[in-house]
């Protein structure tokens, strides 16, 4: 996931090496976290803590508008960073987490802007749950699990080079549900920290972007995991069938309605362990959903919410929430990578292909 999540990064990278000098617009950013663990589970309370310090340290390029894109999101940044946080607990132990990230602001002052970081990465836990040795860790029970953070921020600057930095926000970890238990853990934060320019040279490109074009498309994705029905058991495999009508309505944005198919190993063994016999199409599920789509040139922020079709055995919820990236690696052509939920509660990670036409 991390690498997925760096190609921008390092593209970004690259780009800017073709201007004089590879420290154009280039920073390092040390940051001190203050905050404890959210029990959002009434089996987590005997985690929940206060007044936990991590350090994280992010590197990264501040764009200056050469693409269109760049403008549209008010010159946002792009970068990779690290953090070590110790959760307070024995059971938990400590997590490490290399992730990608952008800065997108929406103030912009001469000297103050505003706006929300959004991270994406791997965290790596040195205590997971184990039914002999550390029951009590229901939240994690893998190693390597996802890592999410979104963050609001302030920023000023001091000078060319230098500027002040506070925000607040929340990480989360979770494995996806390949193996449980696995509640996830959240981690409120607060923080402060400072961001060191290599060059004070920050030239912004402002051109006239003409209006998009109100156009129509059509995504087709195949996918597949990995999911773990409950603690002991043997995992199965998911896989999905989507199809993705879509309307453009600006620069950043697609809207669309689009149609479901899963084949989940789980249900078709729940299935014919019933008197009759099921057919693997008969053990599909079926849902349609309402997607969101934003923009960001290669890549997309994909956002559904969907309903089931009636079945023989019913879903844990009527409905369905995804949330992944999809990255074009060509015109047409994407990777995609996306998380399944019922209520917020991972049911699988999906990692697959499609086609936009």
């Amino acid at each position: 996931m991390t690498s997925l999540l760096l190609i921008p990064v390092f593209n970004a990278f690259a780009e800017e090496e073709r201007d004089p000098g590879f420290f154009r617009n280039l920073y390092i950013q040390p940051v001190m976290h203050y905050g404890g663990v959210w029990a959002h589970r009434s089996d987590l309370r005997v985690f929940s803590s206060y007044g936990l310090p991590w350090f994280e340290l992010n590197v990264g390029r501040e764009k200056t508008g050469r693409e269109q894109w760049e403008q549209l999101y008010n010159y946002p940044s792009l970068g990779a960073g690290f953090s070590r946080i110790n959760l307070g607990h024995d059971a938990l132990g400590q997590a490490s987490s290399l992730f990608g990230y952008t800065d997108i602001r929406l103030t912009r002052g001469t000297n103050f802007s505003s706006g929300f970081k959004l991270a994406l990465g791997l965290g790596h836990f040195n205590r997971v749950y184990d039914s002999d040795t550390n029951p009590l860790n229901v939240a994690v029970s893998t190693n390597i699990n996802l890592y999410f953070n979104l963050a609001y921020f302030f920023t000023y600057n001091l000078n060319d080079h230098l500027s002040l930095r506070a925000g607040a926000g929340l990480v989360h970890f979770s494995n996806g549900a390949y193996k449980k238990p696995n509640r996830g853990l959240n981690v409120l934060q607060t923080s402060i920290g400072v961001k060191y320019r290599f060059s004070p040279d920050h030239r912004l490109i402002e051109e006239y972007i003409e209006p998009a074009e109100t156009n129509y498309g059509l995504t087709i994705a195949l996918t597949g995991g990995v999911m773990q029905p409950d603690a002991g058991m043997p995992n199965y495999g998911v896989h999905s069938f989507s199809l993705n009508t879509t309307r453009r309505f600006n620069h950043l944005q697609r809207l669309g309605l689009g149609f479901d198919l899963f084949y989940n190993e789980y249900v078709f063994e729940k299935l014919n362990g019933e008197e009759m016999t099921y057919s693997k199409w008969q053990s599909l599920r079926k849902g349609a959903y309402l997607s969101h789509e934003l923009i960001f040139k290669n890549m997309v922020i994909v956002a559904n919410l969907g309903f089931y079709f009636p079945h023989e055995i019913t879903p844990p919820t009527p409905y369905y929430q995804r949330i992944g990236l999809r990255y074009y690696i060509s015109k047409g052509t994407l990777l995609n990578l996306s998380l399944i939920a019922h209520k917020g509660r991972a049911e699988v990670v999906e990692w697959g292909i499609g086609y936009s036409f």
